[in-house]
């Protein structure tokens, strides 16, 4: 992401997104989505994610679709 990237991340990967901001510049989006599969293995990888970002003191939103 640009330095003065102030946009919207459709995280597709397993990992949280802050496990790769450092290598772009540090810059953080304004809103990061992430869409979890209805399997076991994507939901507790996405538990996980959603337990990082909050740890990291993100408001979260949580929408089952």
């Amino acid at each position: 992401m640009p330095a003065d990237f102030k946009g919207i991340v459709l995280n597709t990967t397993i990992r949280p997104v802050n496990n790769f901001i450092n290598a772009t510049s540090n810059t953080l989006p304004t809103r990061i989505l992430e869409l979890i599969k209805p399997d076991t293995v994507s939901t507790e990888a996405g538990r996980a994610k959603y337990k990082h970002y909050q740890q990291l003191g993100y408001e979260l939103t949580h929408f089952k679709v």
